[in-house]
């Protein structure tokens, strides 16, 4: 069986890390879906929707970053992303319960197999994780990729 695997790029604050300009960055990368890292919202700056939204309209975007709050995901998903990336020290039951309310494009990024399991059983679907545990997606973070599993 072929990995399926999803090239990983980090988003700074002007653009996407080693390519001059979102334009270089477009005409150089040539896959349909990529997962984008925004560095700078987990340095406590806000979520970079203004490049996310130059880049959703060419390809299937996994965008994670440092989501504080349910109306985060909203804004990430209206700005063409195809999957938000939760993660992070505030994503608990409670919140998971209320994003799921509101759509299911969005995956669990998580070591926290009762995390997990939650997720799943509230109809969460994509999971990336190191554990071996049993998910309906699950994908791994290695050498630059998100590699299904």
């Amino acid at each position: 069986m072929e990995d399926t695997w999803i090239p990983i790029y980090y988003l700074e604050k002007r653009g996407v890390k080693g390519y001059e300009s979102i334009g270089n960055f477009i005409e150089s990368v040539h896959q349909k879906e990529i997962y984008l890292i925004d560095t700078n919202s987990f340095r406590g700056r806000d979520i970079n929707l203004k490049v996310l939204s130059r880049i959703a309209p060419i390809y299937d975007v996994w965008f994670e970053s440092n989501i504080r709050l349910r109306d985060d995901v909203i804004d990430i998903l209206l700005a063409g992303s195809k999957i938000a990336v939760l993660g992070g020290r505030r994503v608990n039951e409670n919140f998971l319960i209320s994003i799921m309310e509101n759509t299911d494009n969005i995956a669990l990024k998580s070591n926290d197999e009762g995390l997990i399991k939650k997720f799943i059983s509230i109809g969460g679907k994509i999971v990336i994780t190191d554990l071996d545990i049993d998910a309906p997606e699950r994908y791994v973070q290695k050498e630059g990729r998100l590699v299904k599993i």
